[in-house]
């Protein structure tokens, strides 16, 4: 049976492209026993770990303002993070942190009689190290 006589790995990172997931690069060199090994080809593999999707809450706090939470598993990042709404007639304009897990955001109307509750929030979030994306139906 191998055995492996090399095993290294590097941090956990985000590659960008699916969110919720993070990526771990590890090596290793394949061998008979600890001092045999059976070529001299170093193994290179990436493991990819879905993480659960962060459970995201929105409400309406006034007519333009609505109060974007997470609260659990995922963090905005000041600077990195993106807001939209599922309804062409409406855009954000304006976000003020609050927290990591906590923003308020300002809602423009497009069209004057435009409803904020019930439309869908998205945000996305990305850093090195994290790529986090969650929906939620505003109150």
């Amino acid at each position: 049976m191998l055995e492996v006589a090399v095993y290294l790995t590097t941090e956990c990172y985000s590659r960008g492209e699916n969110p919720n997931t993070v990526s771990m690069d590890y090596m290793f060199l394949e061998c008979i026993e600890a001092s045999d090994p059976i070529s001299g080809e170093l193994h290179l593999e990436t493991w990819d770990m879905p993480l659960p999707e962060p459970a995201l809450r929105a409400k309406q706090v006034n007519k333009y303002t609505v109060e974007v939470s997470i609260e659990k598993d995922g963090n905005f990042i000041p600077g990195r993070t993106v807001f939209t709404i599922d309804d062409p007639t409406l855009a954000v304009v304006d976000i003020r942190w609050e927290h990591v897990r906590k923003v308020r955001i300002n809602v423009a109307r497009k069209i004057p009689r435009s409803m904020i509750r019930g439309k869908r929030l998205t945000f996305e979030a990305k850093s090195i190290f994290y790529h986090h994306k969650a929906s939620a139906v505003v109150e």
